[in-house]
């Protein structure tokens, strides 16, 4: 399923608008509202996982079974939860620092593309590997396209 909108509202579905909206402190018209737009913040996507719905499924597609999980991502087994959440609060905080603003929906995107890009650099290179996410080869470039 390649719409975060539909992702989002089918993993929402699993515990309903009403327990998503109070688990998560919000009103159900917010709820709603993340799920028309497929935009929601990425606090509110990790409390989603807390409270059992698939964050990573909801970010890329691709389902990761049980937290925490190696290899949800196929061909890029070293990609874990951990490393996607780092690279979250990374490029919000890049993004916030240079005035820049992801694109709704897009976020999730950029994260699986520059954790796939910190892993096939750090294959290549494993003697000098990138210090991480924002320092990769392709950052600027993958973030141009989601802003």
């Amino acid at each position: 399923m390649d719409d975060p909108k539909k992702r989002l509202e089918t993993e929402i579905a699993k515990i309903g608008i009403s327990e998503a909206a109070k688990r998560l402190g919000v009103s159900r018209s917010t709820v709603y509202n993340w799920i028309s737009k497929g935009n929601i913040p990425m606090d509110q996507i990790i409390q989603l996982q807390i409270a059992g719905l698939d964050f990573i499924y909801i970010l890329t597609g691709t389902r990761s079974g049980i937290w925490p999980v190696h290899g949800a991502i196929p061909d890029y087994p070293e990609i874990t939860p951990a490393m996607l959440v780092n690279a979250i609060t990374l490029i919000e905080t890049w993004a916030i620092d240079h005035k820049r603003k992801i694109q709704p929906g897009k976020l999730g995107q950029l994260v699986l593309m520059l954790c796939q890009e910190y892993v096939e650099e750090c294959r290549q290179n494993p003697d000098n590997p990138p210090v991480g996410v924002l320092e990769t080869k392709n950052f600027k470039k993958f973030l141009d396209l989601a802003t």
